[in-house]
């Protein structure tokens, strides 16, 4: 007995020869024809499904034809999230559209709603207006009776009749208060008249108190003043002998200081001639110390020149201007 059929891995079932059709394709391969046919049936056979298999079939038996692939369905959900994303750029041509789009919208739904207002208000003028002009046409028929007419001369004459009563009382009010006012001006004026002349009084006798004192004080500043002068006077005298005391005093202290300075002027004369005759003798021994000197080396050369060598030049008697030079070039 054979053993159980192994199902196939599902992919379309078309390119085994066990599922082709004989009429559709021709004759297929004749052993797996004879295979086929040596099988036992379907239902006499049990068969094993894994879960994953069984899964497969049932979504297959239930699809529809227009199912999207996992890869289909993975790439519509990164475009919508891509989408997604894109919506909350706002610098896309399509956010900047929309934006547009809405700016606009905006103003023309803040016009419209400024217009319904202004409608509104027009519309709330205008039953205005016309409640008043009703009210004023009803006022002006209601006037118009005879009966209104009658009442209102009536009230008006009160009313009149009233205001002169009123104005009469206010003219003697006012008169009284004239009365009272100038009443008042003149005891005001009174007693003005006499606090100035207590002032001018007071005034008075404080000037000539005033007058008194400046007097004194005027005579002690005349005597002060005169007291002052005089020991100023005094003063400038005392200044004039003491000054006249030292201008005699720095005259004579100059006379000294002349004289003094014609003394050291010709005692500095005097040392001047006699350094400058110590100097000429100084000269004139250090003249006659060189002369010697001269002498000497002269007589020295003139005495190592009488014996010379025989290849040796006699020497000769030099100029003495030029020798005495050389001599005090050397030292």
């Amino acid at each position: 007995m054979p053993g159980p059929r192994r199902l196939q891995p599902f992919r379309g079932r078309v390119a085994y020869p066990s599922y082709v059709d004989e009429s559709l394709f021709g004759n297929p391969h004749t052993t797996a024809v004879l295979r086929q046919a040596s099988m036992p049936a379907e239902g006499s056979l049990p068969s094993v499904l894994d879960a994953g298999e069984l899964a497969h079939m049932t979504h297959r038996a239930r699809a529809t034809g227009a199912e999207k692939s996992t890869k289909q369905q993975d790439r519509a959900r990164l475009h919508e999230l891509s989408n997604s994303r894109k919506a909350k750029w706002p610098n896309t041509i399509s956010a900047l559209r929309e934006k547009k789009e809405k700016g606009r919208q905006d103003k023309l739904d803040a016009e419209e709603a400024l217009r319904k207002e202004i409608d509104a208000e027009e519309e709330a003028l205008n039953v205005e207006k016309r409640r008043l002009a009703i009210e004023r046409a009803n006022k002006m028929l209601y006037d118009g009776t005879d009966r209104v007419k009658s009442l209102h001369s009536k009230l008006q004459y009160a009313d009149v009749m009233m205001e002169r009563e009123r104005q009469i009382e206010l003219k003697k009010v006012l008169k009284h208060r004239e009365l009272a006012t100038e009443e008042r001006f003149y005891q005001k004026q009174q007693e003005a008249i006499r606090r100035m002349d207590a002032e001018e009084d007071m005034r008075d006798e404080e000037e000539e108190e005033k007058r008194v004192l400046v007097a004194k004080v005027r005579e002690e500043q005349i005597a002060q003043q005169r007291e002052l002068h005089d020991a100023r006077l005094a003063e400038i005298k005392r200044e004039g002998l003491i000054m006249m005391q030292k201008a005699a005093a720095d005259v004579q202290q100059e006379e000294r200081q002349h004289v003094e300075a014609l003394e050291h002027e010709q005692r500095i004369r005097a040392e001047f001639v006699e350094a400058n005759q110590m100097l000429k003798s100084r000269r004139a021994e250090e003249q006659a110390v060189i002369e010697a000197e001269e002498d000497r080396m002269f007589a020295y050369a003139t005495t190592k020149a009488r014996a010379p060598s025989a290849a040796a030049p006699v020497p000769h008697r030099p100029d003495p201007a030029q020798w005495k030079w050389e001599t005090l070039k050397s030292f």
